[in-house]
């Protein structure tokens, strides 16, 4: 599968502006996503489902992206999802994970960091 595609043709990506409407190509926006694979909701919980899910049922990642003029998906960072300069720390504290039943180490913590 190519770098910054959806995983499958029923998956659907936005990007959206702060007021929920649709990032012009390059801009950073917050990355909404819904698919057959997406949860629809947490169990008993409205509360959590009206902060997390948009009335159309796309899931709110807190994750922030962008699409670039020829429709690739970059993520850049956000509340659950490390950026840039976050990156080199991260590697460092898999890398530090012990391994164990049930806690393989992860294939990009064995080798050369990406």
């Amino acid at each position: 599968m190519p770098s910054g595609t959806p995983p499958s043709a029923d998956d659907e990506v936005r990007v959206v502006n702060d007021e929920g409407r649709e990032a012009p190509a390059g801009a950073s926006g917050h990355l909404l996503v819904r698919g057959p694979a997406t949860v629809r909701g947490y169990w008993r919980s409205p509360a959590l489902d009206a902060r997390f899910f948009t009335a159309d049922g796309f899931h709110r990642t807190g994750a922030v992206g962008r699409v670039t003029d020829t429709g690739q998906l970059v993520v850049e960072g956000g509340s659950d999802v490390p950026g840039p300069a976050q990156r080199p720390a991260l590697r460092q504290v898999v890398r530090r994970i012990p391994a164990g039943p049930g806690r393989p180490i992860p294939t990009h913590a064995k080798g050369t960091p990406r």
